[in-house]
């Protein structure tokens, strides 16, 4: 599995692709595209610091899936101080939570490739 788990990543490292915008007018999605950047950072970190890249790979969350988990591992990375400073809806942290789990199945570099502009 290709993956950068445990090394530091930036905003720039996270490809743009992660917020795709249909929209034919001008619109904020630049704004939108590097708040969900910021959200995939802290994730990230969060997921790293923890040391649950492995479970994550490996354990679907049961009944409510990442947006009304009862799992004490996930919500101990919802709690996390960088995952808590983004102040997520459930709609969110749970787009987040999926793009982490693609993250620990495929590995950043498949994240990186398919994710990409």
């Amino acid at each position: 599995m290709n993956s950068i788990y445990g090394n530091p990543i930036s905003v720039e490292d996270i490809p743009d692709g992660v917020q795709k915008c249909n929209c034919k007018k001008e619109c904020n999605c630049i704004g939108l595209r590097n708040t969900i950047k910021g959200y995939l950072l802290n994730a990230h970190q969060a997921i790293t610091e923890l040391g649950y890249w492995n479970k994550l790979a490996t354990q679907n969350p049961k009944e409510g899936g990442f947006m009304f988990t009862t799992e004490p591992w996930l919500i101990e990375i919802y709690n996390h101080p960088k995952v808590k400073e983004d102040a997520h809806s459930g709609g969110s942290m749970s787009e987040t939570m999926r793009f982490m789990e693609y993250i620990a199945l495929n590995g950043w570099k498949s994240f990186v490739e398919d994710w990409s502009l």
